[in-house]
C-alpha cells in the first residue's frame, strides 16, 4: 500500500511540483490549458504581472483560435538564476486541425523559486 501511494504521488497526473525551470513551465502550461489565471499568476515572475493584469483568462493569449492539448520539454539551459526551456506544444484548432510548435519559455529564479518570466531581458 505504501509503495502504491508513493508511485501515485510520484507518477501522479497533476503538474510537476519540482522547483526547477521544467517544473514551473509544466505548471504554467497546465494552468494555461485549464484556463486557470490564478495558477498562471503563481507560476509567473513579478515582471509579467502587468501582462497578466490585462487578461481575463489565459486562453485569450492564443486569440481563441486554438486550444492547448499537450506539451513535451525538448531541452533546458540554465545559467545561475536564469533558464530557458524549449518546449513542443500541441493544440487543436477550432476547425479541428492539429497544430504543433516548438518555443522557448524563459524562467527566472525569484527568491529561490523558479518562475516563467517572459519579461526577462
Amino acid at each position: 500500500l505504501c509503495l502504491a501511494a508513493l508511485l501515485a504521488y510520484t507518477l501522479g497526473s497533476g503538474p510537476s511540483r519540482a522547483n526547477s525551470p521544467e517544473g514551473v513551465v509544466d505548471r504554467y502550461l497546465t494552468a494555461f490549458k485549464d484556463d486557470d489565471l490564478a495558477s498562471l499568476r503563481k507560476s509567473s515572475c513579478r515582471g509579467d504581472a502587468p501582462l497578466l493584469d490585462r487578461m481575463d483568462r489565459p486562453t485569450s493569449l492564443s486569440g481563441g483560435t486554438w486550444h492547448l492539448t499537450s506539451w513535451d520539454v525538448v531541452s533546458t539551459e540554465v545559467t545561475d538564476d536564469r533558464g530557458y526551456v524549449r518546449v513542443t506544444i500541441r493544440g487543436a484548432g477550432e476547425d479541428g486541425g492539429q497544430k504543433a510548435e516548438t518555443t522557448i519559455f524563459p524562467a527566472l529564479r525569484e527568491e529561490g523559486t523558479w518562475m516563467v518570466c517572459f519579461s526577462m531581458s
